[in-house]
């Protein structure tokens, strides 16, 4: 299959998500490692509060086969999907960081 630069390039942001978020190294987010993510992720743009129901709708959203956990390829569908094609998407510009 061939992948576009931009896809290449999303894949190498999930890929650093993983490293900072899997934190129990079993290849796929738990719904706590999720939300650790998403919370990290609107931290950054200024929407710190969220509500459980919200989390819940946005994990179920990320999680497509209903497993209890995202797994990078749902991960990468979710934001193709959210995104678009992501044309401006910079692996350069790193990821999220976590609240220490």
């Amino acid at each position: 299959m061939f992948k576009t630069p931009e896809t290449e390039a999303l894949e190498g942001v999930i890929n650093q998500i993983w490293e900072i978020y899997d934190t129990d190294k079993s290849g796929s987010l738990g719904r706590e490692e999720t939300k650790e993510f998403i919370k990290d992720t609107l931290g950054q743009h200024g929407l710190e509060d969220f509500s459980e129901d919200a989390f819940d709708e946005v994990f179920d959203e990320f999680d497509d086969d209903g497993s209890g956990t995202v797994e990078m390829e749902e991960m990468v569908t979710f934001l193709k999907a959210l995104l678009g094609e992501p044309k401006f998407l910079n692996p350069e510009a790193g990821t999220p960081q976590p609240d220490s």
